[in-house]
């Protein structure tokens, strides 16, 4: 909790990235077939170079000029008419589908050929060897989350003795027409000096497009901190206060609640609704006429929201790719998997009413990201506990 003085910009120490990302496949385990393995080779070859082709592979793609992209099975090429044709979709630069059915294809708008075969890797030796990777992939994935599932742009910043996790970037663009610009606090940073050094990294190998990424910095009060809040503003306090109460299903959470120490508070999931909202209940202490008080929230997601994500890209199945297609930058959506899940919800007890003052989401998994939810004066008056402190309800 702290007092909070008029809208300052840009803000201490923040990362503004403009960017979009997307997911290339999700692993967790290596499969068994048989008594070996699976790998797929793919291979892009030039449109004059056809005669080349793996005709192994039961599909082809054809990558035009243009951007549109032919997916073909029983597919053949013409040299002598200088064609390529077969069964299939025809999709647009967007990847939405325009035909399918028989095509044919004229090889000078052809950028390139793709084909796709798979091999097994035989015996039961290799059966063997790789039921050990599995366990020992299982063991890497839950130590180090970032390398199994998923990684958004992470960036690194020292906190004065080593470089720490400081943020992550766009969690939620996962397609083009979800860009966005994301401002992430660098809040443990505490540069030596007056070089800053940022270390971006991108430790699962997904395919991430950064416009660009700007250190955004401000003088701050003395002993005291400049916060973002969810509609982009910047607010400055000279004073941070700690709960004297938190009461969750746990019971007393004071201590994960108190710092940002890399101490945190977490609960399962309903086991059979991950809807099922949750209360937290916090006293502030009395501290007199505060006159723009705010909520500083520090958080970050589970992998719950990953695990839907990629579940819903499986029950997408082949059409996932065509789904994605189908967003639209500034296309107006429905609240969908997240609004469901629900952001943290910010209530104060208003003459013995809980009134909505505000709420704060963070999408990313991987970082924890600090806001501020300003507190508005409510309808009525503010209730306060027996002790002269503030009421506040996290839902």
């Amino acid at each position: 909790m702290g007092t909070f003085s008029n809208p300052v910009e840009p803000m201490n120490r923040a990362i503004d990235i403009s960017a979009f990302r997307s997911h290339r496949a999700l692993f967790i385990l290596a499969i068994l077939v048989a008594c070996g393995t699976k790998t797929q080779e793919r291979r892009l070859v030039a449109p004059e170079q056809a005669t080349t082709l793996d005709h192994r592979s039961p599909w082809l793609k054809v990558h035009m000029r243009n951007g549109d992209l032919y997916v073909l099975s029983q597919w053949r090429t013409d040299s002598l008419s200088g064609t390529v044709s077969g069964s299939g979709e025809h999709l647009d630069h967007n990847r939405l589908i325009q035909t399918d059915g028989p095509q044919q294809v004229v090889m000078d708008s052809v950028a390139l050929l793709e084909t796709n075969v798979l091999h097994t890797s035989g015996g039961v030796a290799a059966m063997t060897v790789l039921t050990g990777i599995s366990a020992a992939v299982t063991v890497v994935c839950l130590a180090n989350t970032k390398a199994c599932f998923g990684s958004c742009p992470t960036f690194y910043v020292s906190d004065g003795t080593r470089p720490v996790l400081q943020a992550e970037g766009f969690s939620g663009s996962i397609a083009p027409a979800l860009e966005a610009r994301d401002v992430d606090a660098l809040y443990r940073a505490h540069p030596q000096g007056r070089t800053l050094d940022v270390e971006l990294k991108n430790e699962a190998l997904e395919t991430h497009v950064i416009r660009y990424a700007r250190i955004l910095a401000v003088p701050r009060p003395e002993g005291g901190r400049v916060l973002a809040t969810g509609d982009g503003r910047f607010l400055a306090t000279d004073r941070l206060t700690a709960p004297s109460v938190c009461q969750a299903a746990e019971g007393d959470c004071r201590a994960a609640v108190a710092a940002l120490d890399e101490r945190e508070r977490s609960s399962a999931a309903d086991s059979t609704d991950l809807a099922t909202r949750e209360t937290i209940d916090l006293e502030f202490p009395d501290l007199g006429n505060l006159r723009s008080p705010g909520l500083v929230i520090a958080s970050r997601q589970s992998l719950l929201t990953t695990y839907l994500l990629y579940q819903t890209f499986a029950y997408l199945g082949t059409r996932a790719t065509e789904a994605l297609a189908r967003l639209r930058p500034g296309q107006p959506r429905p609240p969908g998997m997240l609004g469901a899940l629900g952001a943290i919800e910010v209530m104060v007890d208003s003459a013995g009413q809980w009134v909505t003052v505000g709420s704060d989401f963070e999408v990313g998994p991987l970082a924890t990201d600090v806001r501020v939810v300003p507190i508005p004066s409510p309808p009525g008056p503010l209730s306060h506990s027996g002790r002269g402190g503030m009421r506040i309800r996290l839902r």
